[in-house]
């Protein structure tokens, strides 16, 4: 069983709507309410509640409020189901000069609806889009939102909680209503509450833990097991290549394993031993009160930190969640630093944190350094999950690599190409010490750098008919240092044009930053120049991940980002190094571990500190970004 404590306001855990979005946008020309509601797919209830001034009563529409016309330029506001299973979803291959317009035309439903499910899409030739399939009877839409009457002593916040809503959500849609006026209230519809399920383990079963990377193949020697049971037997796996930590399902009737990949955790998955975990996280609790509710919105907007921290936490319960039904017996903390180091002292003289296997954060540098000169006496492993900047405590575990690590991993590549082929550095002014570096692991390599104009400042580009001079024919291998991305278009778009066949050129840095992705880099340039750069993490592959994803936004509403993702991939792994023995062990201390964007291989610093070297070396190919293995 799994127990969460948290300090939270119940406010937290519902910021978004519930399997449905709320999507704004104007009007851009008249049309009727009633062929809105069809072009759009949603319910003629829903609407006037989102759009009570179409009504004279939006819980009670008439017939009349159908015919009304919504002018150009009005906003409007619909609900827009985002659960969709891929039934549901048509694929549609765009041809030659079709155009958003068309293809609404086409399917009879609005170009906002097309663009809400495709986001960031190019309407061009063969590109695909997914249309959602329209129910042409109004009468059988589902309405996402009901009434329910009023009860006595209900408070606003505790029916929001009940429904799976937010505080700012449930207001929106029961503007004008008071608990004590009124008789009837909007609510998220029954249907689309959220459906906790549990999981029971069951005599005939037993569980195994994978050791190594294998294939699901391997399992399948028995003619008594197949690939289609074993997937319904364990519907949690991504994919057919299992990883370390994995846990599988098999029938106890099945007598052939386990096999050397794999360490049988039992038939009933009882463990012993409750691990107990804490997190402690930037929510400044103090700001959410009923006195204070109004600013919610604006809270939630503003506070970078809050959402990093809201985001983290999801992941981590994912993580939770994910191997509590298992049978692991799991306690979960969540604290709130508040950014203040009072908040922290005043956490840790009320909780016992050297009862906790690990504790997670602070995730800001200050307040993580700080619980670190509070905590010495204990024995608690301290985990820092955001940062790059390391702490030498013998207690701590560092989960981010330094830049340095980022540096040797692409140096190491490099060293094993052949030693014949051709190297060139190109940086700006700004990263000479860097090229400099660079030259000393590759004597062999020319350096070039940018022009300096006449008065001696730094010009962020080359002379072409200069630097064609300098390549050859082969294989040629091209540093690329500088946060500039006018110099990084400049040299990215010179090393496209002396590509050809006899001469193959591979851009490469060290040190990939936000310049890369500026909207004046071509991701075509870099795709040519099979661009090679180190990284933290990898890209999410949100196709692949697609039941995941669903999880996730069936239980938080969201979907998941880059801190939500860290949040889940970091505690996963802490707590199976934890049940598999001690995460310092030197048999653990050899394993890396990879999950949805990150990677895990801990060495121990001179200090005693765990410090993960696990990093992504990542290229651009054929439009994807994929990982270069080792050989």
């Amino acid at each position: 069983m799994k127990s969460i404590k948290s300090y939270l306001i119940i406010f937290f855990l519902f910021n978004t709507l519930s399997a449905q979005e709320i999507y704004e946008f104007e009007i851009d020309k008249d049309v009727k309410v009633i062929d809105f509601i069809r072009l759009n797919n949603i319910s003629i209830f829903d609407f006037f509640v989102l759009n009570p001034k179409f009504s004279n009563d939006r819980l009670n529409y008439k017939q009349d409020d159908l015919e009304k016309i919504i002018l150009v330029n009005e906003k409007v506001k619909i609900c827009i189901k985002d659960d969709y299973d891929e039934n549901d979803l048509i694929d549609h291959k765009i041809q030659k000069k079709q155009t958003i317009e068309s293809i609404s035309s086409m399917y009879n439903i609005s170009k906002e609806l097309i663009n809400y499910y495709n986001p960031n899409i190019n309407i061009k030739k063969n590109n695909i889009l997914k249309i959602p399939k329209i129910s042409e009877n109004l009468a059988i839409r589902n309405d996402f939102f009901s009434k329910i009457p009023v009860r006595p002593n209900d408070k606003l916040w505790k029916i929001s909680f009940d429904y799976g809503m937010n505080l700012m959500l449930f207001k929106e849609i029961n503007q004008g209503f008071s608990i004590e006026k009124n008789k009837e209230l909007v609510v998220i519809n029954n249907d689309h509450l959220k459906k906790k399920n549990s999981l029971s383990f069951e005599n005939q079963f037993s569980f195994y833990q994978v050791k190594t990377k294998t294939h699901v193949d391997s399992l399948f020697s028995n003619d008594k097991l197949n690939k289609e049971s074993f997937f319904k037997l364990n519907p949690h796996l991504n994919g057919e290549l299992l990883n370390f930590g994995d846990i599988i399902k098999i029938p106890i009737s099945i007598k052939t394993y386990p096999k050397s990949n794999f360490d049988i955790l039992g038939n009933t998955v009882d463990l012993k031993r409750k691990i107990k975990l804490g997190l402690i996280l930037n929510f400044r609790s103090e700001n959410f009160n009923e006195d204070n509710n109004n600013n919610y919105s604006s809270l939630l907007k503003n506070d970078k930190m809050l959402n990093i921290s809201l985001d983290y936490l999801f992941g981590s319960l994912m993580a939770v969640d994910s191997i509590s039904k298992y049978g692991y017996s799991i306690d979960f903390d969540v604290f709130d630093s508040s950014n203040n180091k009072d908040k922290l002292l005043e956490l840790f003289s009320k909780n016992d944190f050297s009862k906790y296997d690990f504790v997670i954060g602070p995730i800001k540098d200050d307040l993580f350094n700080y619980f670190i000169e509070i905590s010495k006496a204990n024995d608690t492993k301290i985990v820092k999950p955001l940062s790059q900047n390391h702490s030498k405590s013998n207690n701590v575990i560092n989960t981010i690599p330094t830049d340095s690590i980022l540096y040797n991993k692409v140096i190491e590549y490099v060293s094993t190409f052949e030693s014949n082929t051709k190297k060139y550095i190109i940086s700006d002014l700004k990263n000479i010490n860097l090229s400099n570096k660079i030259k000393s692991s590759f004597p062999e390599a020319i350096q070039i750098f940018s022009k300096r104009n006449k008065d001696g400042n730094d010009t962020k580009s080359l002379n072409r008919d200069e630097l064609k001079l300098k390549f050859q024919n082969g294989r040629n291998i091209v540093f690329l240092e500088s946060s500039s991305e006018a110099f990084i278009s400049n040299v990215t778009s010179l090393l496209n044009s002396f590509l050809s066949k006899e001469c193959q050129i591979i851009l490469i840095t060290t040190n990939k930053d936000k310049a890369y992705d500026g909207n004046n880099i071509s991701n075509n340039f870099l795709t040519n120049l099979s661009f090679i750069y180190p990284s933290i993490n990898k890209p999410f592959n949100f196709q692949e991940k697609s039941k995941f994803i669903k999880k996730y936004n069936e239980t938080y509403n969201n979907y998941p980002n880059r801190y939500s993702l860290r949040g889940f991939d970091l505690a996963y792994d802490l707590i199976l190094r934890l049940v598999s023995g001690n995460i310092d062990d030197e048999d653990m201390l050899e394993i890396e571990t990879s999950y949805f964007e990150n990677k895990f291989k801990y060495v121990v610093s001179e200090g005693g500190s765990l410090d993960n070297t696990s990093v992504y070396l990542l290229q651009y190919d054929n439009f994807d970004i994929i990982e270069i293995m080792k050989n």
